[in-house]
């Protein structure tokens, strides 16, 4: 039997597609918008206080998603607030972003992070 002999540029090569396979953090998702959900903003307390700020209370930024369908089920979706005014329902977009650890009601979880929402 002989071995096949590989070239310094194939072994970088063979590298580069090792790394991209084990190290890549790339999320896709596309899928139709079945419905958008915006929450109440909360109020911010501390010790079953009301905290103020500049005299006024303070309340938490209410939280953005959506429902997205896609062959095989459906999810939700974290949206900031340009993202959530910018899709419709009913339209068919393709998510893309990175799994990261996402702060929800104070715990820390791996989630999806989406940066860029392309209608289809």
């Amino acid at each position: 039997m002989s071995q096949k002999v590989i070239t310094p540029d194939e072994a970088k090569e063979a590298a580069r597609e090792y790394i991209k396979l084990t190290q890549t953090n790339t999320v896709n998702l596309a899928g139709t918008v079945v419905s958008k959900n915006e929450s109440e903003p909360k109020a911010k307390m501390k010790d079953g206080v009301h905290l103020m700020e500049n005299g006024a209370p303070a309340y938490y930024a209410p939280r953005r998603s959506c429902k997205v369908a896609f062959i095989g089920g459906e999810v939700e979706v974290p949206l900031t607030f340009e993202q959530y005014e910018k899709i419709q329902e009913t339209s068919i977009y393709l998510f893309k972003g990175r799994l990261g650890l996402v702060k929800n009601f104070g715990t820390e979880s791996v989630s999806y992070i989406f940066s860029t929402i392309e209608e289809l």
